[in-house]
């Protein structure tokens, strides 16, 4: 068994929670029952556990490739208590809710409003997205200064286009040189794909400016998106970017030369790590070097056509080094786009409001030569690994 894994089995009906981690029942195996992880399919996670009969001894332990989500596992519980309550002890739904509420934490407490809303969601009928309609009160902002909020509608019958901006955020996007762009499926409204965010660094703090509803995620949909902004992106020199491929020929057809790309390397370092946890095999690790030479460094080779000599060219890679590599974007003083956009993303999918300060990364170095000077005993490595943080 791993030495990550607790030794303490919460049973909920056909799901445990162990060390915040949730695993639903999927077969008896032998003398025990296994769990599999819930998030095995948004992570490609292949977390498992296997308990004996009684449930009662964890008999063999699969690392997941995800840290735990305490606010998930919270939810559960309460969700479970909330059933038991009604139930058993005959509640008034409406009570047994606030009971199990008011011992959640602030993020729990959100997801818990979110699955809710979602159940009630499910029940109604689909609407499209050319069935959808906006109401004049929906167009604009809250008094007392109310401005127009619906920047722009395609009313497509196939593919609908709906963003919203204030006129106050798209005159701070117009003086903006850098915008950082993100999407999101965990809010999006149904009839539509994602919710696409562009987001800006004013007065040292994140801000988003722009919301539009996307009903794909092709080269053609973000072509129209960024069409209709380009006015207002006048001051913009470059995009901190996902490493999406149809946002990034968008951006080069719309803007051309006048622009740079930044993606973003914590999003890489990411999806490479998922990737060496799912592959973490000796005989599998040069197949992941390989992968990695061919996308994001060489590209692959193409078989030339010669009736003499078999000939092959490199084609260039998908996502090129001056892409990703963080040595323009740090001498540039670009802040990291998972600061930035994550962090907007996350109040828009939990409705907390975050009010943090963007640090620049002259203020970071200061702090950490403060804390060295403090701490006579640090270990060069140990400092520059904590340079190299906030370098990237």
């Amino acid at each position: 068994m791993d030495s990550e894994c607790s030794d303490i089995i919460e049973i909920i009906k056909t799901k445990v929670i162990i060390n915040n981690y949730i695993y639903v029942f999927q077969k008896q195996v032998g003398d025990g029952l296994r769990y599999t992880c819930v998030q095995r399919k948004k992570y490609y996670c292949k977390g498992s556990v296997t308990i004996n009969l009684s449930k009662s001894k964890i008999l063999k332990f699969q690392k997941h490739s995800h840290n735990p989500d305490s606010a998930e596992a919270e939810v559960c519980r309460a969700l479970n208590a909330m059933k038991e309550n009604i139930i058993n002890n005959f509640d008034i739904p409406s009570k047994a809710y606030a009971k199990e509420v008011t011992k959640l934490t602030d993020v729990a407490a959100c997801l818990m409003q979110m699955k809710i809303m979602r159940i009630r969601n499910n029940s109604y009928p689909t609407i499209s997205s050319k069935e959808f309609v906006l109401e004049s009160n929906w167009t604009m902002t809250a008094e007392p200064n109310q401005q127009k909020f619906l920047f722009y509608d395609n009313r497509s019958i196939n593919s609908r286009i709906i963003i919203f901006a204030s006129q106050d955020c798209l005159e701070i996007l117009s003086q903006s040189d850098h915008v950082f762009m993100d999407g999101t499926f965990l809010s999006c409204p149904k009839g539509f794909y994602q919710v696409y965010v562009l987001h800006v660094i004013y007065k040292m703090k994140p801000l988003s400016v722009v919301y539009a509803l996307l009903p794909k995620k092709t080269q053609t949909v973000y072509v129209e998106l960024l069409m209709t902004l380009k006015d207002t992106c006048s001051s913009v020199n470059s995009f901190s970017i996902d490493f999406e491929l149809a946002v990034i020929k968008a951006i080069e057809e719309v803007f051309e030369d006048s622009v740079s790309i930044h993606l973003c390397y914590y999003h890489l370092s990411q999806s490479m790590s998922l990737l060496y946890d799912i592959f973490s095999y000796d005989n599998d690790v040069d197949d992941i070097l390989t992968y990695f030479d061919v996308t994001y460094v060489n590209g692959p080779y193409k078989l030339i056509n010669n009736t003499q000599v078999m000939c092959f060219k490199r084609r260039p890679s998908m996502f090129a080094p001056y892409m990703w590599n963080v040595h323009n974007a740090t001498k540039l003083a670009l802040q990291m786009m998972n600061s930035i956009s994550s962090m907007e993303i996350l109040k828009l999918n939990t409705g907390i409001q975050i009010n943090c300060k963007i640090k620049s990364n002259e203020e970071r170095l200061k702090n950490i030569c403060k804390t060295t000077q403090l701490k006579t005993n640090t270990e060069i490595i140990s400092f520059l690994k904590n340079v190299s943080y906030i370098i990237r």
